[in-house]
């Protein structure tokens, strides 16, 4: 504005103010106003209509709000973004999430891996928002699928199932104790990928229910691969509770892909039967890759009851050629077994992945009870492909000694896929009862391949020990695929004991491959408590592969204790993997 007229009126100090010019303007102009701006301003510069300083290819989402633009003040809840960053709120670090300071729910609006759906690392940061640093609640999970009966225990087993409905997408199973559409026997459910649904379990996409004469008891699961080259994924399950001919000789089920709607594990594709009582055939399941070099899917059954001259020495099952109708488990595969009594050997079975790069796949098999050397120290055996002849583990495979009194090496096994990133394939071995970290606190042991020697697990080139008396770490195990995508498979194990924020919530914990030595599992990379007291998560776990296509590999795990509307009725999460770590 022009400054004509002297005012000496403030606090009679002799200082000027500017007046406006209200004399009659004769030069012909338009006339000034001069308490609005000089006629240089009076046309809005160009893109920037509401004056708000901010042209439209600036970044001004809103050019007729003078409220709106780019790091305008945005408070959550009006449905309005002013500040123009895609949200209602602020979002400085661009990760969809509005800051807590603008209404949101983003504790860390600099860091764009910090946010409600974050994944929590081992960083020293809340990176999920959920006010525990490096930890992650089950509650955040992206897919919660809970039982709806007593003592239904859903979760109590749980595996990758691979692609079962040719969708590009992979899927997963969950066992169950109890279901009430089969009388309250066993059941698994196939949870078609992305599986992220936060729903009952009877709202599986597919059911395999046991029927009157398949109570099954405590259920196992796994993916058999595509066993009859038909482009589907196949699916085990395991009753080693029930039998066509004894008490608890048990039965495994093929049921072959794709698969929806309910179908009674009567009527699958293939049953394998036990013959003795108390052999418990299908108390372990899993599906093993090419062992016999055929290229086609093989698999893996435990009978940790098995035993003709020792009772309960055990044995597995290794069947190549793919069954179809009903028969006898004895005239169905090679049979591997234990070396003493009551060794229960064929507790847990797993694919070894190609520990030796000969390009077959081995064997895993564990025997928690096994006490050669010490009370229940416990074993675990290594089988080289191709394997085609039945005979004693003793003779047949490398051993992996638990390493003192009662660990009960063996309760679980997995490949660890290549967790060093040297080329050969690596095993992970859990011994819940280990009391290294305290009584009960349990170990996992991962051995690196080439596997050569028998040897001590004392020796293994990773231990991971669990945090705390009776935490039962090493329950469950399971290779994760690569989680962080740094070229090193990564590890799952599961302590169902554990105590967080209550007793037994239990913990699954996330360690990152290319480890050496020992460690406590407080240093793992992630770990998933759960989100309430006594639901014992970490029961089961399973590496889930990629369910939903975003490249990035996906974990899941059981939590069998899990109580909903007041019961015990168990549940199953699934969390989708972040893929570059952050």
């Amino acid at each position: 504005m022009c400054c004509r007229q002297p005012l000496a009126l403030f606090l009679g100090l002799g200082l000027t103010a500017c007046l406006p010019d209200l004399q009659e303007d004769t030069s012909g102009k338009p006339p000034l106003d001069d308490t609005q701006p000089d006629t240089h301003d009076t046309q809005p510069p160009p893109g920037d209509q509401d004056r708000d300083g901010w042209a439209v290819g600036e970044g001004d989402c809103d050019d007729g709000d003078a409220s709106i633009y780019p790091g305008a003040p945005d408070m959550v809840g009006d449905g309005v973004d002013q500040s123009c960053d895609g949200i209602d709120g602020i979002d400085d670090d661009g990760d969809g999430f509005a800051s807590e300071a603008s209404g949101g729910d983003d504790c860390n609006d600099d860091e764009p891996s910090v946010n409600p759906n974050g994944f929590d690392w081992d960083d020293g940061l809340d990176n999920d928002c959920d006010g525990m640093t490096d930890t992650i609640s089950t509650a955040l999970a992206d897919g919660r699928w809970v039982g709806t009966m007593t003592s239904a225990a859903v979760g109590a087993s749980i595996a990758r199932a691979g692609d079962v409905n040719n969708d590009g997408l992979e899927d997963l199973l969950v066992g169950a104790v109890g279901d009430p559409d089969a009388g309250g026997r066993g059941a698994a459910y196939l949870l078609l990928g992305p599986a992220d649904r936060q729903q009952e379990i009877l709202a599986a996409d597919a059911r395999l229910l046991g029927a009157a004469n398949v109570d099954g008891g405590w259920p196992a699961v796994s993916g058999a691969g595509d066993s009859n080259r038909d482009g589907y994924a196949d699916m085990l399950v395991g009753a080693a509770g029930t039998g066509s001919g004894a008490n608890e000789a048990g039965e495994v089920y093929l049921v072959r892909g794709p698969l929806a709607g309910d179908l009674y594990l009567i009527g699958a594709n293939a049953t394998l039967s036990g013959l003795t009582a108390n052999d418990r055939v299908g108390a372990s399941v899993a599906g093993t890759g090419d062992v016999d070099g055929d290229a086609r899917a093989d698999f893996i059954v435990g009978a940790p009851g098995w035993g003709t001259s020792f009772a309960g020495r055990g044995a597995a099952y290794l069947i190549t050629e793919p069954p179809s109708g009903e028969s006898s488990i004895e005239t169905a595969g090679v049979r591997l077994y234990g070396e003493s009594a009551n060794d229960t050997a064929g507790w847990a079975v797993s694919s070894a992945g190609d520990t030796n790069g000969d390009g077959l796949d081995d064997l895993l098999i564990g025997a928690p009870y096994e006490s050669s050397l010490r009370e229940q120290n416990g074993a675990a055996y290594v089988v080289m492909g191709p394997c085609t002849n039945s005979g004693g583990l003793a003779d047949l495979a490398i051993k992996l000694r638990g390493p003192s009194d009662n660990s009960q090496a063996g309760y679980s096994v997995a490949s660890a896929g290549d967790f060093n990133g040297d080329g050969n394939d690596d095993v992970i071995v859990g011994a819940r009862w280990d009391s290294t970290g305290g009584a009960a606190s349990g170990t996992a042991f991962v051995v690196f391949g080439p596997i050569t020697s028998s040897i001590s697990l004392d020796n293994a080139e990773m231990r991971a020990t669990g945090e705390d008396l009776d935490d039962y770490a090493g329950s469950s195990v399971a290779g994760a695929g690569d989680i962080d995508s740094d070229g090193h498979d990564d590890v799952l194990v599961g302590a169902p004991g554990h105590d967080f924020s209550g007793q037994s919530d239990g913990a699954v914990y996330l360690l990152l491959g290319n480890q050496t030595g020992t460690l406590g599992l407080n240093a793992a990379h992630a770990a998933f408590m759960g989100e309430q007291m006594g639901q014992r998560a970490g029961s089961s776990v399973t590496g889930a592969g990629d369910l939903n296509g975003d490249g990035a590999a996906d974990l899941a795990f059981g939590a069998w204790y899990y109580q909903g509307d007041g019961v015990t009725n168990g549940a199953a999460y699934v969390f989708h993997g972040p893929g570059d770590g952050s």
